[in-house]
């Protein structure tokens, strides 16, 4: 048997907002593409 899934609202527009800034700079300093944390 199946189990249902958990629906969630989600605002469009802030999702939208975050991602356009997350393309711009990192959303933290451990964000694995920050310029602060090289890559080995």
């Amino acid at each position: 048997m199946k189990t249902a899934r958990r629906r969630i609202d989600v605002n469009l527009e802030e999702l939208d907002r975050l991602l356009d800034g997350a393309r711009q700079a990192p959303l933290s300093a451990a964000d694995p593409g920050s310029p602060a944390m090289p890559r080995p």
